[in-house]
């Protein structure tokens, strides 16, 4: 009986050894869990730049009302609603246009008088030109360099509303926009060119007169005369 307990002591024993022994052992380590990676996000592309919008045309001013047949004598001719007259600032329109109401009058003589009228009482106009040698030229020395300028003068004959003889007085340049956004200039009493010398003439000195610029304006404004420049005019007031 003593051998066998001192067995079942050892057998006890022994399966504590084996037992401490797997407590001992050392557990498989566990590899870490490696999320993936976030895809990177797009750039959202650069915002495409703001395209302006076309400026709205500027309305014309309306300030007149009467139909117009403009005749000119290279052939041409311009008919139609006029919505809008303009007369330039100076003789020569070279200060831009005016609307002012008292300065689109037009300026007629005849049977000794000047009358200032509307458009609306002009019922037509003829004019008719001369030659090269009906050109006038002159110079101002009030401008530096000098300034030389060649006028032809018209012929010409008015019809007015109340009747009579007349022919057209006014120096300044004419504006007409018609309703479908054509527009004619033209004069009415006469045709110019003017330019001012490439130097300072000096003084008492013959050559002061520039010749050669006194006949190149002369040529263009004879010229002038042969092309886009008012032959006739009609009106038909509403």
């Amino acid at each position: 009986m003593r051998k066998i307990g001192q067995s079942l002591l050892l057998v006890v024993l022994a399966a504590g050894l084996v037992a401490g022994k797997k407590k001992n052992v050392e557990e498989p380590a566990v590899a870490p869990v490696v999320e993936p990676a976030a895809e990177e996000v797009a750039a959202e592309p650069a915002p495409e730049p703001e395209v302006e919008p076309e400026p709205e045309p500027e309305m014309v001013k309306h300030n007149a009302d009467f139909t117009a047949k403009l005749t000119f004598v290279d052939g041409q001719t311009t008919a139609g609603h006029v919505i809008r007259v303009e007369r330039s600032d100076d003789w020569f329109a070279e200060r831009g246009w005016t609307d002012k109401e008292v300065k689109l009058t037009v300026t007629v003589e005849g049977n000794g008088t000047e009358k200032d009228l509307p458009w609306t009482d002009i019922k037509s106009m003829d004019i008719s030109y001369d030659g090269t040698s009906a050109v006038d030229c002159t110079y101002d020395s009030e401008f530096t360099p000098i300034m030389y300028m060649c006028v032809m003068k018209t012929h010409s004959k008015v019809a007015i509303v109340e009747g009579g003889s007349w022919a057209a007085a006014g120096r300044h340049k004419w504006k007409f926009t018609f309703e479908d956004g054509n527009t004619e200039e033209f004069w009415i009493y006469k045709i110019s060119a003017r330019e001012q010398e490439a130097g300072v003439a000096k003084i008492n000195d013959d050559s002061g007169q520039d010749t050669a610029l006194y006949q190149k304006l002369q040529n263009q404004v004879a010229e002038d005369a042969k092309g886009h420049v008012l032959k006739r005019l009609e009106i038909t007031a509403p």
